[in-house]
């Protein structure tokens, strides 16, 4: 009886730990599926690949379309329309089936489709995977840029031909006409593409019930994008097409890997990629209460379609890593593995060859069960007996809570290098994407990475910004700007390779209004003098003149700055001098409504409030159309350039004089959709004569502050923050007609905005002055950059005082026979207090420099408070810090917000 009693717990304890392994199984498993045309490999024993024994599903004899997963490209979805161009000839444009939705005959089209259906999927009982890849356009007018914008302009010439325009030439055509045109075509492409979207996902369903339905690569990503600073993918766009998506059964997202970034991109990428996925299908289950499944599609080599097949590069483990493992990571339901048919034949034998010895015991580790309920040292050693190139790599990763950077080290890229697997000149190629460096000795990489991390910790980047070439051609005004950590262009010219500011005599055919000082009521239209009014073919087509004129250069990687402050980009922003911008709108409503009166106080408020609202309107789509079109083409010209706005968000010192707010939050928020397509936000938080210290660091605060909260609002929308540069001068005065009175910032002013944009770790600061006087101003400014602001911002970014005490810093600088070296690094040593500096010794001794200004000390004890220069320094010193008691009470309030947030 105790030995049946025994048999029968070890049996019920055998079924025990069956179910249990199954569940184990079941949690950590993620299906993989094959999505490749290699049925002709597999009749071969020398290249037929066992995909069972990797845990990888295909259709039956591996054929492409099967009973697992089928793929319809455009030619097999109906009578898909889309437009052929002409390489030799790109005016010669093919409508094929239509070429765009709004032209296919969908009965036709949806009978095409059945018979493809029927042809390609005859088991009407399929219940696999039905993938329907259409790209030639995509689904939302606005998301047909680059290539895919010929699909907006043809959609604008059909609504003029639907109009009997006897003009199509859209460069012939006024704004007017073509905004009005354009509206229309942006609501017409949209549903019909919709209406083609939707009908054809229906039909499928109609078709083969059973089957998994969904588009292949939604959402939109772009692995370059984020090379630009843009968000990888587009929010903005994938929400508009949830209605689309929430008629699918499965999301087939496609993060591809494929030459070109580094492996630090490509892992922001593929997250991003699915991080957006996820998103949307929480959108959806808001929606309905369920979520889509979510199948990723990827592939196993980086080129397939390298023409030289025998040097195609295959996925490395890292690449496996930051797809197939955060696939499962992410609990995503199954991958979905693709690759072309071309050359196929030739490489069967290279993909048996990876598959064995890396891509299937990879994808196998992921699901073994044995492995997932060892301890990570058991995992570790386990894999470690298999004799193939990825298992030991992507499992130490997997024990690393998947953060796979530790697989990049100099060994394992070279013990990948030693195989054939990935490409020519793999170890040069693979050391540049990581940025690894070849070893020398132990002790030199250590001290290399140890000051390189100091480094990176507490550097800031400065960039000059001045039209200073003409001083530095004469020996004794040139300054040594690299011996100050100071980046400039090659020769210093204003325009060169780190970075270059478009005015907007440079930027296309900029409108403005030029008012005639002596008759305010002469008003000149240059360029159509609002945006309303801009040409904006014209305008694009002069602005990629200018672009191939100011930077020659293609491959130019700097700074691109746009500077355009005629106007500002919402009607409600345009206060002031500026206000014309807003009356002129109106007066153009009331022309295009033929009105005769365009008096604006002669016109009653009911038809005044009307044409104001219809102007805000036009004149705010206008003004973002042209930003956005404006930057877009900066972008397509010079892609790997880092391109903003100059002077955004909108700030003013003197508005906190009348107890506003420095800046302006409700007008910023606004152009956020504009400032989201930059690469870089280009604060400009000017010191300028006017206002005391106080008002003028809470100014600086202030721009910075908001600065950040813009960046945190892009941040939300794209999942990624912009780079911010801050420009900034030297000079309080730069315009002054007596150039050798020009006041320099003194030490203060390059506390409350040099110190503080490192403090506040922002990316860069650009320094810019005029170039009015320059000539004359060359001995002076080189002066002030060698006694006072190249020493200051060299201490900012020198690694051997940052890692020093308080008092050691100190120390070290007074040795220094400086004007300003002392007083920042103790504003850095008191925590960014840079209202210590204002003693009247301090005041004093810069004064006695001619660095600012007549009357100098007068000015500055106004600016710190009321005493005078006959008041005692003992006597001033006290009331100097009564004066500044406002300043630091706000700094207190401020360190207290920042201990409460974090």
């Amino acid at each position: 009886e105790i030995a049946m009693i025994n048999r029968k717990f070890i049996k019920n304890k055998e079924i025990f730990v069956f179910f249990f392994l199954t569940l184990i199984n079941y949690i950590f498993s993620i299906r993989v599926i094959w999505n490749g045309p290699n049925e002709n490999c597999q009749k071969k024993n020398s290249t037929k690949i066992d995909f069972i024994k990797y845990d990888i599903e295909t259709n039956t004899d591996c054929k492409f379309k099967g009973d697992k997963v089928v793929l319809l490209y455009e030619s097999e979805v109906g009578t898909y329309p889309h437009l052929k161009i002409d390489k030799n000839n790109p005016s010669h444009i093919t409508f094929i089936h239509g070429g765009l939705p709004q032209k296919v005959n969908m009965i036709e089209h949806l009978k095409k489709l059945e018979e493809i259906i029927n042809k390609k999927i005859p088991n009407v009982n399929f219940s696999g995977f039905g993938v329907i890849d259409i790209e030639e356009w995509r689904p939302t007018y606005d998301s047909n840029w680059s290539s895919k914008r010929i699909y907006q302009n043809e959609s604008i010439k059909l609504v003029l031909e639907e109009n009997n325009s006897s003009e199509i030439n859209l460069s012939k055509i006024s704004n007017t006409k073509l905004n009005e045109a354009k509206t229309i075509a942006i609501k017409e492409f949209n549903d019909a593409a919709a209406n083609f979207f939707n009908q054809t996902l229906l039909k499928c369903k109609e078709l083969r019930p059973q089957a998994k339905w969904g588009f292949y690569g939604f959402p939109t990503c772009n692995e370059n994008a984020g090379n630009r600073n843009w968000s990888f993918c587009f929010p903005y766009i994938t929400d508009q097409i949830i209605p689309i998506l929430n008629l699918t059964d499965v999301l087939y997202p496609a993060p591809y890997i494929v030459p070109g970034q580094n492996y630090s991109i490509k892992n922001e990428f593929v997250a991003a990629v699915i991080s957006e996925t996820k998103r949307i299908n929480k959108k959806i289950k808001e929606i309905n209460g369920t979520e889509k499944e979510i199948y990723l599609y990827t592939k196993f080599e980086v080129d397939q379609n390298n023409d030289d097949f025998s040097n195609i590069e295959f996925y490395d483990p890292y690449y496996l890593y930051i797809v197939y493992n955060r696939s499962q990571e992410e609990k995503l339901d199954g991958l979905i593995v693709w690759t072309t048919s071309k050359n196929m034949n030739n490489r069967c034998f290279n993909i048996k060859n990876y598959i064995d010895k890396v891509l299937g015991p990879h994808i196998k580790s992921l699901n073994d069960t044995e492995e997932k309920t060892m301890s990570t040292t058991t995992i570790i050693s386990t894999t470690t007996t298999i004799k193939t190139i990825s298992t030991v790599d992507t499992t130490s990763c997997q024990a690393s809570n998947l953060d796979c950077s530790g697989l990049l080290t100099y060994d394992n890229l070279q013990k990948w290098c030693n195989t054939t697997f990935y490409g020519p000149n793999c170890l040069e190629k693979k050391l540049k994407s990581s940025g690894i460096q070849p070893p020398s000795t132990t002790t030199k990489i250590f001290v290399c990475l140890f000051l390189t991390l100091l480094n990176y910790i507490f550097s800031i980047r400065v960039i000059w910004n001045g039209p200073s070439e003409k001083c530095q051609e004469n020996e004794t005004t040139t300054i040594n700007f690299t011996k100050y950590n100071i980046e400039a262009n090659t020769n210093y010219t204003f325009k060169g390779d780190q970075i270059i500011l478009l005015y907007e005599s440079e930027v296309g055919t900029y409108p403005h209004l030029k008012v005639n000082k002596n008759d305010p009521l002469n008003i000149t239209f240059v360029h159509g003098g609002l945006p309303q009014k801009v040409n904006m073919t014209e305008h694009l087509k002069e602005l990629e003149k200018k672009i191939n004129e100011k930077i020659p250069n293609v491959n130019f990687s700097g700074f691109g700055v746009i500077d355009i402050e005629e106007w500002r980009p919402t009607y409600d922003s345009n206060w002031s001098s500026k206000r014309i911008y807003q009356n002129e709108s109106i007066k153009l409503v009331l022309k295009e409504k033929n009105f005769s009166e365009t008096n604006l106080s002669k016109i009653n408020n009911t038809v005044l409030n009307e044409a104001k609202t219809i102007a805000i309107k036009k004149f705010n789509d206008a003004a973002a159309n042209f930003f956005n079109q404006t930057l877009l083409k900066c972008k397509e010209l010079r892609s790997q350039a880092k391109w903003g706005f100059y002077g955004f968000p909108t700030c003013n010192e003197n508005a906190g004089n009348r107890n506003w707010s420095f800046c302006f939050p409700n007008i910023t928020d606004q152009i956020i959709p504009i400032l989201n397509l930059t690469d870089v936000l280009y604060p400009a938080p000017y010191i300028v004569p006017g206002q005391n210290y106080s008002i003028k660091n809470q100014f600086v605060f202030a721009v910075i502050n908001e600065t950040k909260r813009i960046n945190d609002k892009i941040k939300e929308i794209n999942g990624t923050a912009k780079e911010i540069h801050l420009y900034t001068k030297f000079e309080v005065d730069q315009n002054n007609n007596n150039f050798s009175n020009i006041e320099f910032y003194d030490p203060y002013y390059l506390c409350i905005v040099y110190n503080r944009s490192q403090e506040e770790k922002l990316d860069g600061l650009i320094v810019w002055t005029t170039s009015k006087n320059m000539t004359s101003r060359c001995s002076n400014i080189k002066r002030y950059v060698d006694e006072v602001l190249g020493p200051h911002i060299k201490s900012l970014n020198d690694t051997k005082k940052k890692i020093m005490s308080t008092t050691t810093t100190i120390s070290t600088t007074t040795t220094t026979n400086t004007i300003s070296n002392v007083d920042a690094t103790s504003c850095q040593a008191s925590n960014l207090n840079c209202s210590k500096l204002l003693t009247y010794e301090n005041l004093q001794k810069w004064c006695n420099t001619t660095f600012y200004g007549p009357k100098c000390l007068e000015k500055k004890l106004n600016l710190s408070g009321p005493p005078s220069t006959t008041v005692s320094p003992t006597t001033t010193s006290l009331t100097l810090k009564l004066a500044l008691w406002n300043e630091n009470h706000t700094q207190f309030i401020h360190s207290l917000k920042l201990v409460n947030d974090h």
